[in-house]
């Protein structure tokens, strides 16, 4: 894994091109960092998740503990955000259906997840600086494949946390 400074990143937010350039820097501005170079404890770490969700999602602050579920506590807020609607009204649908014979919408995939994805996906290198790398000369520290989670498998507040915390620990070594 290579190690690299905490580099800020967009909002998850669909009007981001029609912001001016200033209007971008502010938003830009107020991304969380993490610097993993640095001690670091469990109490820090949920801070900085706490705030990258506030941040990416552009949701309100949200008081979620380390048991908290991403999908049901996390994402459904983002969701309920999204939709306009009170969170106990979120429903998922589904993307890449087809219509049968019928007329019936069958196959695809459940949205459920897709929010959290992208930021997994695109984003949370980035911000973390947790690199995964190939090439031995690029590592900050070298890591077991089966060492650290993959952010997909997280289910809980408290396995996100807890690769980043371990992460951090791993790198002062």
């Amino acid at each position: 894994m290579n190690i690299k400074e905490s580099t800020p990143i967009f909002p998850f937010v669909e009007d981001l091109d029609e912001l001016s350039v200033n209007a971008q820097l502010e938003l830009i501005k107020q991304c969380p960092s993490i610097n993993l170079k640095q001690p670091q404890t469990r109490k820090s770490v949920l801070e900085f998740v706490r705030a990258l969700f506030v941040y990416y999602f552009q949701i309100p602050a949200m008081d979620f503990e380390l048991s908290s579920d991403l999908l049901e506590d996390v994402e459904k807020q983002v969701w309920a955000k999204e939709l306009e609607v009170p969170e106990d009204e979120v429903t998922h649908g589904r993307l890449f259906t087809h219509v049968d014979s019928e007329g019936n919408h069958t196959g695809g995939v459940s949205d459920k997840g897709m929010l959290l994805m992208s930021l997994f996906m695109f984003d949370i290198a980035d911000v973390t600086g947790i690199h995964v790398v190939d090439e031995s000369d690029d590592y900050t520290f070298c890591a077991k494949e089966s060492e650290f989670k993959s952010y997909y498998e997280c289910k809980t507040v408290a396995e996100l946390v807890d690769i980043i915390y371990r992460v951090s620990i791993k790198c002062l070594k």
